[in-house]
C-alpha cells in the first residue's frame, strides 16, 4: 500500500465484490440493550449489544457508514477498540460497516451491513463546523458511480480548522469502501499528533495499511488552518498540488 510516495507492504486480502445475497442486520434499542430486530439471512442466536459500551459512545451522533476494522481478533471503529461482546456480536451478523440511527448524540438503532451490501460510500461532511473568525466554503461534485473521492473538514483544538482531501485509486465498490475507511481513520487520528502534521500523516499511513490491499493506494492532502494567526500548514502526500488564490487575481501561488 502507498499513500503518496510512502510505500508500505500489505498482505490484507482484496475486498469482496458486490453480489445480491447481502447480509443486513438491525439492532434496536430496548432498555439497557440493543436487541437484534431483523437480519437477512435470519439469525436466531445472536446476542444483544449492551448499551453504554464503546460502540455506542463512538457511534452516537456520527453520520454515515462507519467501517469495522478487524486486527488480530479485535474489532475497531474510528480507532476505538470494541469490547469482546461487541466484537462477537458484529462478527455474528457479518458487519463490515455500521450506520447509527437516531438523533445527534442519541443512538436508537444500529444498522449493520456487509461489504457486499454497501453502495457508494464517498465521504463528504454533512455539516461544516463553525470556526470563529473564519469564513470558508467547500464543494464536492461527483462524476457518477462509486469512486475514491474524499473531502472532509473538521474542528481541531485551539479553534483551528482541519481539511482533508483524498483519493483512493479505482472506480468500484471496493474503492468506495476503502475511501470510507480512510475517512474514519483520518477523523479518529486528527488530534493525536496535533503538533506535527508529518507524524499524523505517517500514522494514518500505517493504520490505512491494515485495510488496504497491496494492489491499491491513496493520495491525501491534510491541512491545518489557524484563523487567529492567519496561517495554513499542510502535508501533501501524492495528491494534486493545492492552489492559493489571493485577493489580487494575478497573485496565484501553488
Amino acid at each position: 500500500m502507498m499513500i503518496g510516495n510512502t510505500y508500505v507492504n500489505s498482505h490484507y486480502g482484496q475486498l469482496t465484490a458486490a453480489h445480491s445475497a447481502a447480509p443486513v442486520a438491525l439492532f434496536m434499542r430496548a432498555g439497557d440493550n440493543y436487541d437484534l430486530a431483523y437480519s437477512a439471512p435470519a439469525r436466531q442466536h445472536t446476542q444483544a449489544l449492551a448499551a453504554g459500551g464503546p460502540l455506542e459512545r463512538v457511534l452516537s451522533g456520527h453520520p454515515g457508514p462507519v467501517p469495522v476494522e478487524r486486527v488480530r481478533g479485535s474489532a475497531y471503529i474510528l480507532g476505538q477498540r470494541l469490547n469482546a461482546a461487541e466484537t462477537q456480536a458484529l462478527a455474528a451478523v457479518g458487519a463490515d460497516f455500521l450506520v447509527a440511527l437516531g438523533a445527534p448524540g442519541h443512538l436508537d438503532a444500529l444498522l449493520c451491513l456487509s461489504t457486499v451490501a454497501v453502495p457508494d460510500v464517498r465521504r463528504f461532511p454533512a455539516e461544516r463546523p463553525h470556526i470563529r473568525d473564519l469564513d470558508y466554503h467547500s464543494d464536492w461534485r461527483a462524476a457518477g458511480g462509486p469512486s475514491g473521492d474524499y473531502l472532509d473538514c473538521f474542528e481541531l483544538p485551539e479553534g483551528q480548522l482541519g481539511l482533508a482531501i483524498g483519493d483512493v485509486a479505482g472506480q468500484d465498490f471496493s474503492t468506495a469502501l476503502l475511501t470510507s475507511s480512510l475517512h474514519g481513520i483520518a477523523r479518529a487520528l486528527r488530534s493525536s499528533q496535533f503538533g506535527s502534521l508529518s507524524q499524523l500523516m505517517r500514522t494514518i499511513d500505517e493504520v490505512f495499511c491494515e485495510v488496504c490491499p497491496g494492489n491499491s493506494y491513496a493520495t491525501l492532502f491534510f491541512a491545518r488552518c489557524d484563523p487567529h494567526r492567519g496561517t495554513l500548514h499542510y502535508v501533501n502526500a501524492g495528491h494534486e498540488s493545492p492552489v492559493l488564490l489571493r485577493k489580487t487575481a494575478t497573485d496565484i501561488a501553488p
